[in-house]
């Protein structure tokens, strides 16, 4: 007996008779007659059961999930256009840091210009800031734990009687902490623990956005020196030995130095679609830290100048004021380290030797000179560049709020 195309399904054999597994009739072609099987009661009732299942499974589903638009909920928790945009970002961060490292050496060393030499800078100058701040924000953390353990540790009360000081921050306790000093100690090193991995969180996203910068600056450099040195690169290239003084190029020479111009215009094409996206991802955590960094400092200041200068609370004021001064300093430093890598590419290019290259080359030499008059600028939220003179600007903001908190009632 041929069997049927016309049935969807898994067809088996067993003892001569063919049996259908979850068939259903395709909606097209003609079907070979068969002989329908009678149904038997348990067939029915197992039909029902499954029939039963899948509208209550359907049912659960429809109400564990809602689509409004573009929002959907699931579980009672919020999912949709948040937590798309934080991977969005994610991706778009790391194909930033895979461009980056595709388009580092892609030039080959002349006299003073050397890539390897350019980002092993780089990257010095990074780790020397992160380092900086690691340590910051290491002793922002101790200094506040051993400023509160001194004071439990010279403390003379009985054993009965609870501590009389707070912790350095708050937050919950799973136990009393003021039962006794071996407790209060306990509760000391509970925050020392939590505040170091916070302190490592921050170090981590900030030191992330700062080193993305740093590289895009060496690759700013780079490209400065690659256009410096087309036309002595393209002569090693092709053997060639020609003085300056001569007022045409070979053509063989021409259409090298003409692929390279391409070369280095499409990298520095990359560099401003890359800066242009990180402007989208962090300008607005920017605004946002900057905001803080601004009232932080700000009550800090305040707050030193109400205490003893020698001390302990004094100093651990002090090494925190500092480090959230260093968090903005680090984004400014980076930030203002683009601009001026940016600025510099146009005379980078005039200082070239182009006086003897084709009509086209000296074209898209005038034209990658006319877009680079205006530099690369990374902003706080929109409003104001990323540069050292905002750095300044901040401070001195920072320093006039304090003074009007200090001559206001509420200080006294």
């Amino acid at each position: 007996m041929e069997k049927s195309s016309d049935w969807k399904g898994i067809i088996t054999s067993s003892g001569g008779k063919e049996e259908e597994s979850c068939t259903e009739r395709k909606s097209w072609g003609p079907a070979e007659p068969h002989t329908a099987q009678p149904h038997t009661a348990h067939d029915n009732s197992q039909r029902k059961r499954t029939s039963s299942v899948k509208r209550s499974n359907a049912r659960r589903e429809k109400k564990r999930t809602t689509k409004i638009g573009f929002i959907t909920t699931r579980y009672g928790m919020p999912r949709g256009l948040g937590i798309w945009r934080q991977q969005k970002e994610r991706r778009e961060i790391t194909s930033i840091i895979k461009t980056l490292e595709i388009y580092g050496e892609r030039y080959e060393p002349y006299e003073q210009f050397d890539v390897t030499k350019i980002i092993r800078k780089a990257k010095t100058y990074k780790d020397g800031f992160t380092l900086c701040f690691l340590l910051l924000a290491l002793f922002t953390g101790i200094s506040s734990s051993f400023s509160c353990l001194i004071s439990v540790l010279r403390l003379q009360i009985s054993k009965s009687e609870p501590i009389p000081l707070k912790l350095p921050y708050y937050s919950y306790m799973p136990f009393d902490y003021r039962s006794s000093k071996p407790a209060f100690i306990a509760g000391i090193l509970y925050q020392f623990v939590a505040v170091i991995y916070y302190a490592f969180i921050i170090i981590g996203f900030d030191t992330l956005y700062t080193a993305i910068l740093g590289y895009v600056s060496a690759q700013l450099d780079i490209i400065q020196g690659a256009f410096e040195t087309i036309r002595p690169r393209c002569m090693v290239r092709l053997g060639l030995k020609l003085s300056q003084d001569v007022l045409k190029d070979p053509p063989a020479l021409m259409d090298e130095m003409h692929k390279e111009m391409n070369k280095v215009v499409n990298h520095l094409q990359v560099l401003l679609n890359i800066c242009r996206r990180l402007e989208e991802i962090f300008t607005n955590v920017i605004l946002a830290q900057v905001m803080i960094s601004l009232i932080v400092f700000c009550t800090c200041i305040f707050l030193v100048s109400n205490l003893p200068m020698m001390s302990f609370n004094f100093a651990a004021e002090m090494i925190y004021m500092i480090a959230i001064e260093c968090q903005l300093l680090i984004y400014c430093v980076f930030g203002n380290k683009v601009t001026v890598s940016s600025s510099n590419i146009s005379s980078s290019i005039y200082n070239g030797d182009w006086y003897s290259t084709s009509t086209s080359f000296k074209r898209s030499m005038l034209i990658t000179m006319s877009r680079m008059q205006k530099p690369i600028y990374f902003t706080i939220g929109k409003f104001t560049p990323l540069t050292l003179s905002t750095f300044l600007t901040i401070s001195r903001a920072s320093y006039s709020f304090f003074a009007v908190l200090k001559n206001s009632d509420f200080s006294n």
